[in-house]
């Protein structure tokens, strides 16, 4: 049996517009060229080092005499791991690790802003990541990158059954969003945070969806999936550190260090030093960094004076995060149909944001932990698949159609002036 051309887009077309095949053939491929052009490996080779003294037997160490590295997070190091049973190129490594974990976090996008809004909504997130210098360019650049490559790998599915679990908290899906969730903390500290954040939204979801305090009894299930994987990494932690005698992973080591960079120095020994100098010792602290904000509040205020206006400048910078797409977020706060799940998402995401950069302020602006955190996946989940719609034609709020048309219109001629293919979005 022959089908013609004709009966062959017909049958292809519905699936190409509710499913992202061609974006995971297209941002796929273009994720792959992405990881090639990686400049050099440069630090990243940390993690790859991890890796193969992983396969070598002789743990997650830098080097074989080395006590394990727990300055360096977990997930990275066991993804160069895996990918090197089959290549020991670095760059190659660093190339399938990139494609994948960003491809992986276009998917997860398109499929929770589908269940948002609509299969529309889907394909401009995908437009906005694969268009996107700050997960692009700027990342692949970067001396060390590789630990928030692998944290969107994790954070793109995170979110996405954290926003499948808000329609419907079913135990599967919580515990799967909390299982996710465990796994983006093993690629980055502060997604220890984010997961508090979710876990709260979560709670409210249950709540509502009962109105009955006992329901919320089935947010354990999400805890229970994020304890999978944070209580054996925490023993790990814990463990080596009384058995080498060695510092680990802390927040306030990072905040002396980062007056290196909101001073410009780079030097992370002398920053360390001047923080000293002006918070007082790591013990006098109580290696608390919030004691030492407080023994020196007019240096932190200081550092925020400079952290801020960098912060606003680079998410001025097209090379970074393209402003013209400010104006969907525009159109999505001044349109309609804000139901319960998506205010709920809402809730998700504007503290999920607001932590990511209150987080940031705090410590040095760098392109890196602006990716990281969900300040891109805050933008790329919300975009509104009847923003274009013309008035009068049929979408999911067709009484409120005629009153963002102006804006609408604004949407698509700045789109166009920003030479995206935003026309095959716009119905004309």
């Amino acid at each position: 049996m022959t089908f013609s051309t004709k009966q062959i887009c017909q049958r292809l077309g519905p699936v190409l517009a509710q499913h992202p095949a061609a974006w995971l053939l297209a941002g796929g491929t273009l994720f792959w060229m992405w990881g090639g052009l990686i400049p050099r490996i440069r630090w990243n080779a940390i993690e790859m080092m991890m890796a193969k003294n992983l396969l070598a037997g002789n743990g997650l160490v830098v080097a074989p005499l080395d006590p394990p590295a727990l300055w360096r997070p977990l997930l990275g190091a066991l993804a160069c791991a895996l990918v090197e049973l089959f290549t020991p190129s670095p760059r190659l490594v660093y190339q399938i690790v990139y494609a994948v974990s960003l491809t992986t976090f276009l998917i997860a996008s398109f499929y929770a802003a589908s269940a948002l809004w609509d299969a529309t909504a889907g394909h401009l997130a995908c437009l906005f990541i694969v268009t996107s210098g700050a997960l692009t360019s700027r990342l692949i650049s970067h001396v060390h990158s590789i630990s928030h490559v692998v944290f969107l790998l994790a954070a793109g599915p995170a979110l996405l059954f954290t926003v499948l679990a808000l329609r419907a908290p079913t135990r599967l899906r919580l515990l799967v969003a909390g299982l996710c969730w465990g796994l983006a903390y093993l690629a980055r500290w502060e997604a220890l945070l984010f997961f508090a954040i979710a876990t709260g939204v979560l709670l409210c979801a249950i709540y509502a969806a009962k109105r009955d305090f006992r329901a919320l009894g089935r947010g354990s299930f999400a805890v229970l999936g994020f304890a999978a994987l944070f209580v054996p990494a925490t023993a790990y932690e814990i463990r080596t550190k009384s058995h080498y005698r060695i510092w680990g992973p802390s927040a306030i080591t990072t905040f002396y260090a980062s007056e290196a960079w909101v001073t410009g120095t780079g030097d992370e020994d002398a920053g360390f030093a001047e923080a000293e100098r002006k918070y007082g010792s790591l013990e006098s602290n109580r290696f608390n960094v919030l004691l030492a904000i407080a023994h020196n509040p007019a240096a932190f205020g200081t550092r925020l004076r400079t952290n801020i206006p960098k912060f606003f400048h680079l998410f001025m910078d097209r090379q970074f995060f393209d402003p013209v797409w400010l104006l969907p977020l525009l159109g999505l706060v001044c349109g309609s149909g804000w139901t319960r799940t998506r205010r709920l998402a809402l809730g998700l995401l504007l503290p999920l944001f607001l932590c990511a950069t209150i987080t940031v302020w705090c410590f040095h602006i760098d392109s890196r932990y602006l990716v990281s955190g969900p300040a891109q996946s805050s933008a790329d989940l919300f975009w509104r698949g009847d923003v274009f719609r013309k008035p009068g034609e049929a979408g999911l709020w067709p009484r409120e159609a005629s009153r963002n048309y102006s804006l609408r219109s604004a949407v698509r001629l700045a789109l166009r002036w920003n030479r995206l293919p935003a026309v095959a979005s716009c119905p004309e």
